[in-house]
């Protein structure tokens, strides 16, 4: 199975492209500045990729919890490690079952450094 970012990249490459040139121009505040670039490459990615809607419906929570420690970081984004960690470990386990090649347990053997 192609990654979930490969996916976004073979449905959405336009708006990712798009996307990805704001963030690099508007260093200083690309969040506001590139907001609508955001939601077009957020529904193309909805509506062509279906792991990725897999894994939103299944990593909700750790979703929700690193929105809110970067929204409550913005100074400092390094104190979300743990839930980018925990975010990140959840959509591997969720892509993997979406992909049928979970565990036994329903989880995906995960290696982090």
């Amino acid at each position: 199975m192609e990654s979930t970012l490969d996916e976004v990249a073979k449905h959405c490459h336009v708006q990712l492209s798009l996307y990805t040139r704001c963030v690099e121009e508007n260093a200083g505040n690309w969040e506001a500045n590139c907001l609508l670039l955001k939601r077009a490459l957020t529904k193309c990615a909805e509506e062509n990729v279906t792991s990725l809607r897999e894994v939103k419906q299944r990593c909700a929570e750790p979703i929700a919890a690193y929105q809110r420690c970067l929204a409550d970081n913005t100074s400092d984004p390094s104190k979300c490690t743990a839930a980018l960690k925990t975010l990140y470990e959840c959509h591997n386990a969720a892509a993997a079952s979406v992909a049928g090649t979970a565990g036994p347990a329903g989880g995906a053997d995960i290696k982090t450094e």
